[in-house]
């Protein structure tokens, strides 16, 4: 999916604020608002997205969102995922992608790769992939 600058930066600002602990009271993620975990002060603290990006835009959107990282979450991690790889943002307390792909992705790949805290394979193709 091709994004338009001005939404990229609009979903950019959103991460940004979910991951710095901030409210979203209007974004719906794909799930119903009233089930989202609440942290302190009302947070979002878990959501995933409902749009697929490749991997180029979600590297993009995470940049923007996280230029810093968060944790042990770099943006540029992402660039170790399959090139058919389908990615979609969440957070789950700390930053989280669900990738769909042809290609395996390795736990060597996740864990000493991308420094993620932790792989699954929810379904044959689909991972969760999540960073502390």
């Amino acid at each position: 999916m091709e994004l338009n600058k001005q939404r990229m930066m609009k979903l950019a600002g959103l991460l940004t604020e979910s991951i710095n602990e901030s409210f979203i009271p209007q974004v719906n993620f794909g799930k119903d608002p009233k089930k989202f975990a609440k942290g302190y002060d009302g947070d979002d603290m878990m959501w995933q997205n409902s749009t697929s990006f490749d991997k180029k835009t979600a590297i993009d959107i995470m940049k923007k969102a996280l230029p810093d990282g968060y944790n042990e979450f770099k943006a540029e991690s992402l660039d170790k995922l399959p090139p058919d790889s389908k990615i979609k943002i969440g957070r789950e307390y700390s930053p989280c992608i669900y990738v769909s792909t042809k290609t395996k992705i390795s736990r060597v790949v996740a864990y000493d790769k991308m420094d993620a805290s932790e792989i699954d394979e929810i379904d044959p193709g689909y991972y969760r992939i999540w960073w502390d």
